[in-house]
C-alpha cells in the first residue's frame, strides 16, 4: 500500500470522530435546552397552583372571617348594656379579626318597605328616589299592588328578587331599591328612625330635613320629618352583611336573623346568602 493511501485511510477515522463528537455535543445541547423548558414550565405550574392555593385558602378565610361577622353583630345586638349595644339604622361597624378585616352593616328591618304590606305610593315614591323615570316607578309599584293581591298572578312576595319578572322592572333598578325592600315585616308603615336615607326620602322627608335627620341619628331617636308613616320598631327583625378581606381576598355574607331573646337560642336564622356583587 503505498503512502498517499495510507495517509487518506487515516484520515477517515478522524473526520468521522470529529462528526460523531459535534453531534454529540449538539444532542447534548438539545437536551439541555428541552431540559430548561421543560423546567421552566414546571416551575411556572408549580408557581401556579400555589397560587391557586393561596387564594383559595384566602378566600375560605375571608368566608370565615365574614360569617364571624354576623355572629359578632348578632351579638352585639344582644349586647345587655344600651350605651355598648348595636344600632340596627344601617350605620357601619368595623373591626380587625384574626389577619383580616370585617366590615358590618346592621339594618332592622322595620326601617325597610315591605313589598306585601307598603302604599303603592311609597312603593312608587322609593323607586323614583333610586333613579327610576316617575311613570317606570308608578308601573312597577302598581305591578306589585296587582301581583300581591291576586293568587292567579303569583300572590304575595316571598322574595324581594321576584320583583325582576314584573313589568317595568329592570335588573339596575332592582339592584338599586333591593337593599332598600323586604318581605319580612308585614308592616305598612316604616320606622323613620331607623330606616336608611333612601326609604326616608321616600317618606316625603325634605332632603334637607332627611341629611339633617341621618347626622343627628347618633345621639336621637327623634324623627323629625316622615310622622305620618312611622311607628315605633319591634327592635327583633334584622338584615346583616358582613364583608371581610384578608390577604386579598374579600367575601361579603348577607344574613336575616330574628331576636328571640330565649336563653336556651336567643336568635334565629330566617335567611343565609352571600351577598350579590
Amino acid at each position: 500500500m503505498s503512502r498517499r493511501t495510507e495517509r487518506g485511510t487515516a484520515r477517515y477515522p478522524a473526520a468521522a470522530s470529529r462528526r460523531q463528537a459535534g453531534f454529540a455535543l449538539l444532542l447534548v445541547l438539545w437536551s439541555l435546552l428541552l431540559l430548561s423548558i421543560v423546567t421552566t414550565a414546571l416551575n411556572r405550574d408549580a408557581r401556579d397552583e400555589l397560587r391557586l392555593a393561596r387564594n383559595g385558602a384566602a378566600a375560605a378565610k375571608a368566608e370565615a372571617l365574614a360569617d364571624a361577622g354576623i355572629v359578632r353583630a348578632v351579638f352585639g345586638l344582644l349586647n345587655l348594656r344600651p350605651e355598648e349595644r348595636w344600632r340596627g339604622d344601617d350605620r357601619p361597624y368595623a373591626f380587625p379579626l384574626g389577619a383580616g378585616r370585617v366590615d358590618v352593616r346592621v339594618q332592622d328591618e322595620a326601617g325597610l318597605i315591605d313589598l306585601n304590606a307598603a302604599p303603592e305610593e311609597l312603593l312608587a315614591s322609593l323607586f323614583s328616589v333610586t333613579g327610576a323615570p316617575d311613570d317606570q316607578a308608578a308601573t312597577v309599584a302598581r305591578g306589585i299592588a296587582e301581583r300581591r293581591s291576586a293568587p292567579d298572578l303569583g300572590g304575595p312576595f316571598e322574595a324581594v328578587e321576584a320583583l325582576v319578572s314584573l313589568p317595568g322592572m329592570s335588573r339596575e333598578l332592582l339592584a338599586r331599591a333591593a337593599p332598600f325592600l323586604t318581605v319580612a315585616t308585614r308592616q305598612r308603615v316604616v320606622d323613620a328612625t331607623v330606616a336608611p336615607m333612601a326609604v326616608v326620602l321616600a317618606l316625603g322627608t325634605d332632603p334637607q330635613a332627611a341629611e339633617a335627620m341621618m347626622a343627628e341619628r347618633e345621639g336621637s331617636e327623634a324623627t323629625a320629618g316622615a310622622a305620618g308613616r312611622a311607628a315605633p320598631s319591634q327592635r327583633r327583625l334584622f338584615r346583616i352583611r358582613a364583608e371581610a378581606t384578608v390577604d386579598g381576598a374579600r367575601f361579603a355574607r348577607v344574613a336575616v336573623i330574628r331576636l328571640t331573646y330565649a336563653p336556651e337560642r336567643p336568635y334565629l336564622v330566617l335567611s343565609w346568602r352571600r351577598a350579590s356583587e
